[in-house]
Order: structure tokens, then sequence, then C-alpha cells
């Protein structure tokens, strides 16, 4: 590439970083994630105070990067929803820019828009964006090493390796698995290898005797290898079979999209390579196998939980592989050309009618449409934001009638504890949601156990699941299900919302 085309490259990319904001900035401040963003909150409050992970409070198995970074940004701030959407709108801006610079080194321009459109069009949860960063982050140093093997760039990749793993401990082994057999197939590469995987090497230790000072490091491990087992045994819900797929279930198509996608990708290309032989670059390969490596492993957020959402946080890479597949389609002949284009414009309009229909508003899935209906501001502890009229009329009674009762800890019991930010409570159970005591006995007891050390006077319950049945409270832990319904009792309903003080006698 010619200085002049990087520099076009450059304008191009500032220009679509800058659509980016325009498209995904409106959207914050509207609507609110009680679960996802939630446990940000709450796990960002426990390390600002020193709590000991492990042992005063659950952890999960994402990596403690995002609450380390909100911590420390809310020690400067205080906690508040924008400082929070500031963090989301700069991942978006980087998201782009590194979407498009991965896809310049793949495709001629025209082609290398088609994913960063996808991107724009259908970004997938907002707050889901590090996974989004980092799978880039990985694919761009990955290739900058391809192109220039050596310590240096080998360095860059580990600097980048231990940073999303910090973020994403998945996506940290994803990438550590790719530079393994891109600086193991060759042994003069070898001595790169030990460079790339130094900053990740000192970094677990360093965590680890971190952890093991303050008696944590066995309990954080074994309870990032709980949540890893069960996040790897969701029931709920399913991948469509073959009558969902086609009865025209639009969800099921664009599930079973990468399946079609990289299959046809690794068919072509290595049908190409076989006829062609010497004639497609070693470089060239190399390139494509990376994209058929990290894109097929990014698929586990599908696999897991396969749903649209889901399927959106594999995006970058799909988006990608699509371009790809087409343009080597549209390379002989016009009516190639013209079939490619086609099928191109006809997945950027089948994102956006599904986010436009099915998905319109949806704070999960809903991209450009999330403020649409939400024209009811709510003034709460974190900022305003904007809800529609149903989300208003549970939250607001809610945390009004929270800010009326006297001070002291909240329980909330299943999936909602962003409601404690929101109404300036803390936590004395120590989880932040079911899964951290599902099916489990003694994670049981323990709630228990606090709840009845510290008994706090006010519970918010709301029955619901986002994990299948198999996760409602009273399914997934009985025990405390029978202890919320002994030891409180109902004082005000609004929607889903059940508030609730311990009753007179459990005092």
């Amino acid at each position: 590439m010619t200085g002049g085309e990087r520099s076009i490259d450059g304008r191009a990319g500032l220009v679509l970083v800058i659509l980016t904001a325009l498209v995904i900035a409106p959207q914050l401040g509207s609507g609110l994630v009680l679960y996802d963003v939630g446990e940000v909150f709450y796990f960002a409050d426990a390390i600002g105070r020193g709590l000991r992970p492990g042992i005063d409070y659950t952890v999960n198995a994402y990596g403690p990067g995002r609450y380390l970074l909100m911590a420390g940004i809310f020690s400067a701030t205080g906690p508040s929803l924008a400082a929070w959407g500031a963090v989301l709108l700069a991942s978006r801006l980087g998201i782009t820019a590194l979407a498009w610079a991965v896809g310049r080194r793949f495709l001629p321009p025209r082609w290398a828009l088609l994913p960063v459109l996808c991107l724009l069009i259908a970004p997938g949860p907002l707050h889901k964006g590090f996974y989004l960063l980092g799978t880039l982050a990985l694919v761009w140093a990955l290739l900058r090493y391809l192109e220039r093997p050596g310590r240096r760039q080998a360095g860059v990749f580990g600097l980048i390796l231990v940073a999303v793993a910090c973020f994403r401990l998945d996506l940290g082994a994803f990438g550590g698995l790719a530079m393994l057999l891109v600086g193991g197939s060759r042994r003069d590469r070898w001595r790169d290898g030990v460079v790339a995987f130094a900053p990740l090497g000192w970094g677990l230790l360093l965590s680890g005797l971190a952890l093991a000072a303050v008696g944590s490091l066995g309990p954080v491990l074994a309870q990032m290898a709980d949540d890893v087992l069960k996040n790897q045994r969701i029931h709920h819900p399913s991948f469509p079979g073959p009558g969902r797929l086609l009865s025209g279930d639009v969800d099921a198509v664009f599930l079973w999209l990468p399946v079609a996608v990289y299959a046809a990708l690794a068919t072509h290309f290595l049908w190409t390579v076989r006829r062609e032989g010497d004639v497609v670059p070693i470089d060239e390969r190399r390139r494509v196998a990376l994209l058929l490596l990290l894109g097929g492993l990014t698929c586990n957020q599908v696999r897991m939980k396969p749903e649209f959402g889901h399927l959106l946080q594999a995006g970058p890479l799909l988006w990608l592989a699509c371009a790809l597949l087409l343009e080597r389609l549209g390379r002989r002949g016009r009516g190639r050309q013209a079939a490619s284009m086609a099928l191109a414009l006809a997945l950027v309009g089948g994102l956006a009618g599904h986010t436009l229909g099915k998905h319109r508003g949806s704070v999960y899935t809903g991209s450009f449409t999330i403020r649409g209906e939400r024209d009811q501001v709510l003034d709460t502890r974190l900022g305003a934001v904007r809800l529609n009229p149903g989300e208003f009329a549970e939250l607001e009674p809610t945390l009004r009638w929270l800010d009326a009762q006297p001070p002291g800890p909240l329980w909330v019991p299943t999936n909602q504890p962003l409601l404690l930010a929101l109404s300036g409570r803390r936590d004395v159970t120590g989880r932040v949601g079911v899964v951290y005591y599902a099916d489990s006995r003694a994670a049981q007891r323990d709630v228990i156990d606090r709840l009845e050390t510290h008994r706090p006077a006010l519970a918010v319950f709301v029955d619901d699941t986002i994990e299948g049945p198999e996760r409602m409270l009273g399914v997934a832990a009985p025990r405390v299900h029978s202890y919320l319904l002994t030891n409180y009792v109902d004082v005000e309903r609004h929607g889903r919302f059940r508030l609730m003080r311990r009753s007179p006698s459990a005092q």
C-alpha cells in the first residue's frame, strides 16, 4: 500500500468513526440493562471499597479489566451512567477504526466497507463492546506480526493479548492459541512466541501473588471455573433446528449464517489453493486461515447462547468473512460481480430490516432504534435516563419507594443488581445474581447466613430468568426462595417488581 493509499484509508477511517459517533451517541442514556450493567457497577463499587474478590463477593469469569477501569473512573467522577456511556462510545469508535483497518488488509475499499456498515447497523449489545473490540485488536496485532515477523511485533501482540485477556479471559485464550499456531509453525519464530507470551505470563503471576496475599486465589479460581462451566451448560435458548430455519424464522437464518459462511469460505479457499497452487501467496493463506480460526472461536458466544444478540457479538469477523467470500466469488465475470453485490445489499438490508422489525427498541439488539419510544426521563442517583412507558411505570415508583425508606442495605435476589446503584443502597449477600448461588447448597447456605447476619429490611423481587426456566429462583435456589417468602412480605407491586419488607416476625 502506497503512502497516498494509506492517507486515503486514514481519511475514510476518520469519516467512519465520525459516522459511528453520530449513530451510537444518541442511543446512550436510553434504556437500562439491569443485569449486565448492574454487574459492572456492583463490581466497580466492591473494588472501590477494597473488598476481597472471591471472599467478600463472588466473581465471574470475564476478567477484572472492565471493573478495574470503571472503579478508577468512578473514583474520579463518581458512579454515573454518563461515565459508563462515555466508555461505551469510546469502545465503539475503536471497533469501527479497527474493523476498517483489519478489513483493508483483506479487501479493497468498497468491500472493506461492508463489515463496518454491518457493525453500524447491528452493533449488538452496546455494553458488550469489549468483546468486539478485543476480537478486532487480536486480529489486527496478529496480522501485523504476520506482515513483519520479529520480536518487536511479537511484543506488541503480547501487550495487546494481556490487555484483551484482562477484559475477556476467553478472548485471551483464543488469541494465545492463534499465536501458538502462528509462532509455533516455524522454528525460527519460537523466540518470538516467548516474547509474545511474556506479558501474559507476568500478568498472571503478579495477579496470582496479589490474590494469594489476601487469601483470594483459591476462591477466585474456583468461582471462575464454576462460572465457565455454567456458561457452557446453558440450555435455553436452544439452537434452532431445520424446522425453525425452513419456517422463515429470521433469527434462525442469522444463527445458521456462521456455519454457512465459514464453511463456504474454507471450502472456496481450499479449492482455490488446490487448483491454483503457488498462485495463492503464502501471506494470503495465513490471513484467511487466521480469520477462519478466530472467527470460528468467537462464535462460541453463539454456541453458548444461540440468540440474535450473541450472534452480533461474533459479528466483526463474521461480517468480514462474508465480505471476503462475496468479493472472491465476484472476481470472475460481471454476472458474478452483480450477484455478489446483490448478496451484500441483501445482508445489509436484512440486518437493517430485522433491527427495525422484531428487535426494534431492544437495548440488547436494537442499535439505532434504542432511543425510539423512550421519551420519559427518569432522574436517578446515576443521572437521568430515558425510558419507554412500560419501563418508567416499573422503575419510577420502585425507586421512589426505596428513596422513602430508612437507610440500609437492599436485597435483590434475582437479576437486577443495577437497582442497588440506582437506589444508592448496598448488597450484603456478595452475589450479583441467581447464577452465583444456583444449584449449590453451600452457596445458598452462605447467602442465607449473610442475610441473617445483616437482616436487610428491604427486598425487590422480580421473579424472572435470563437463562431459561431452570434459572428461576424457586428452581435454581429453592432454599433462598423459601427464605425470601418466609421472611419478607409484599408492600407494593409495580409490574414485575415486588417491593418487599422484612416481616416483623423475622426481625
